[in-house]
């Protein structure tokens, strides 16, 4: 598993935290600098995924699994973010 798969829920929790959270809860504004890392760690998440799927029609093969829920899971929060 490469560096950018292993951190690709961080990234999206941090992206989710600060650009959308932290506004509901009224938190302040988000942290620059974390929303800067985040979104480089999640680009090269995005691109490992891209790869993946280019291979194959689902993230672990040709059947959807735990692996493609999980993936797509903070994704619902990817527009506010």
């Amino acid at each position: 598993m490469s560096a950018s798969t292993r951190s690709a829920p961080t990234a999206a929790a941090t992206l989710v935290y600060e650009n959308f959270l932290k506004k509901m809860f009224g938190q302040g504004e988000p942290n620059e600098y974390a929303v800067e890392r985040a979104s480089g760690a999640f680009s090269e998440f995005a691109k490992t995924l891209d790869g993946q799927l280019a291979k194959s029609k689902f993230v672990a093969g040709d059947a959807v699994t735990l692996a493609d829920l999980s993936v797509a899971a903070p994704l619902m929060y990817a527009p506010m973010a």
